[in-house]
């Protein structure tokens, strides 16, 4: 992959954390195809980890608390969500492998669910973030196009 240049910079105005993870999620609609109700969801899951690891610093105790019950229910509540409707998308992610099963050792039993590591943007609210789209060149139609995420190695 050849990334010598960068022939296009877009400035994109953001006002705050709630603004920042709403609008990562919009520009990353294409990898992620999700519908405007489930980014909505994800934005505020996002936005809880985000400020739960200002506490938090153990990557696992993170993850397992911003998916526990009482921010899962703190979530639905500040983003208006039925409890039927906050579950219906919670499902839909973790079939998209949006939430990310994590097991215990030696057993299918989930442990607890969290989000896809490559949906995490490294957010500082003190800095501007930059995300780079790479546009890779095929030949012929090998176009591949598919629903959900395509794990990466971190989200393992």
């Amino acid at each position: 992959m050849a990334t010598n240049t960068i022939n296009k910079i877009l400035m994109v105005d953001c006002n705050g954390e709630k603004d920042f993870f709403d609008l990562w999620l919009e520009y990353l609609t294409p990898k992620h195809q999700l519908t405007k109700t489930e980014q909505k969801y994800l934005a505020a899951c996002l936005r809880t980890r985000h400020e739960l690891s200002k506490g938090i610093t153990d990557e696992r105790i993170l993850d397992e608390t911003c998916m526990n019950e009482v921010y899962r229910t703190k979530i639905r509540e500040e983003i208006g969500f039925s409890i039927q409707q906050a579950q219906n998308v919670i499902s839909k992610l973790k079939k998209l492998k949006i939430f990310v099963a994590r097991k215990y050792p030696f057993t299918e039993k989930v442990q607890y669910y969290k989000i896809a590591p490559s949906l995490i943007p490294n957010y500082d609210e003190n800095k501007d973030f930059a995300l780079v789209y790479v546009f890779n060149k095929r030949e012929g139609n090998n176009s591949t196009s598919s629903q959900g995420v395509q794990p990466t190695s971190e989200d393992n």
